[in-house]
């Protein structure tokens, strides 16, 4: 990928995470400032700019997202040296790549309806490992770009027992089986 002549460093522990696609499903697990969500941000502005996509952003509340991952997203754009390549706006919240016409679309939990009007997602990204697992289960049925390979990028804190994420993809209970090995997970934080 061209971009222009910046210095861009990345955490060694996301490079292989930033430049991989092979998989359908990623969850990253970190506290604050452990750089997941940045990450995400770059790895999706990426896959943006190379090809056209159209990404879904999920949090509890719409209203988190301006303070959150739009502005992980912006930053990620400059980082990356491409503020030329994509278009953002405030009002609607929107990022678009004006290459390809990859957009960013950012939702939030407490208005599922307007989530299920929108066609063609490719890429689902849940920042905070928020909502339910029938929500999570709800937003994959969302995949339905032709043509494309989907994805979905879970990034969380650590998570409790009690959580969808833990029941999705560590212990699934019907079965009483172990989906991933916590001590494993943790060890390597990012799960494809």
């Amino acid at each position: 990928m061209k971009m222009k002549s910046k210095n861009v460093q990345i955490n060694e522990h996301f490079l292989d995470y930033i430049g991989d696609w092979e998989h359908y499903e990623y969850i990253l697990v970190g506290g604050y400032g452990s750089s997941k969500s940045f990450n995400t941000a770059i790895k999706l502005i990426i896959k943006a700019y190379q090809e056209e996509r159209k990404i879904l952003v999920i949090r509890q509340t719409f209203a988190t997202h301006r303070d959150s991952t739009f502005e992980d997203l912006k930053f990620a754009i400059e980082y990356l040296g491409l503020q030329e390549h994509f278009e953002i706006r405030l009002s609607p919240l929107r990022i678009k790549c004006k290459l390809n016409d990859s957009i960013f679309i950012f939702r939030g939990l407490d208005d599922v309806n307007k989530i299920k009007s929108i066609k063609d997602i490719s890429i689902i990204h849940i920042e905070e490992g928020e909502g339910s697992l029938d929500d999570y289960k709800e937003l994959k049925d969302r995949l339905r770009k032709a043509g494309v390979k989907p994805h979905v990028i879970v990034t969380c804190n650590p998570v409790s027992k009690n959580s969808w994420v833990y029941r999705r993809f560590f212990y699934d209970e019907e079965y009483k089986e172990i989906i991933q090995d916590e001590e494993e997970f943790y060890r390597k934080k990012i799960i494809s």
